[in-house]
């Protein structure tokens, strides 16, 4: 009986061993879960802050080359100004207007006499013949 006792004495012990193995084993379990789930966490919060500093640099720099081009003065040609004139395909209205008194001033230049004097002649009537 005594044995008997015994016998079941370290059944029991054994079983509480094993009880108390598995508990630590699952315990260890979640705890290396629950860093493995702190360490995605970090690593998707490095993930973002890697982007949001490569979208800022990338902000910065696009900035940086604008301010420069204004800095430089540079001027971008329009693509409706074929002749470089700054007149564009204007038609109509005030611009044709003083494009063509340009023109025509600068064909009556061209036509004059080398050897003429650059006072404005007097025409038939007396007046002064000037460029109007």
């Amino acid at each position: 009986e005594n044995a008997k006792r015994e016998d079941e004495e370290r059944r029991r012990m054994e079983a509480q061993r094993l009880e108390a193995m598995k508990k630590q084993e699952y315990e260890k379990q979640r705890e290396e879960m629950r860093k493995q789930e702190e360490m995605r966490i970090i690593q998707e919060s490095q993930i973002q802050e890697d982007r949001r500093r490569q979208e800022r640099q990338q902000l910065e720099a696009l900035v940086k080359k604008e301010s420069k081009q204004q800095a430089s003065g540079q001027v971008t040609r329009r693509t409706d100004d074929p002749f470089g004139q700054g007149f564009g395909f204007v038609k109509t209205g005030y611009v044709t207007s003083q494009k063509l008194s340009f023109l025509q001033r600068a064909s009556s230049v061209d036509r004059t006499d080398s050897r003429a004097s650059p006072a404005p002649s007097v025409g038939s009537n007396g007046k002064k013949a000037g460029l109007r």
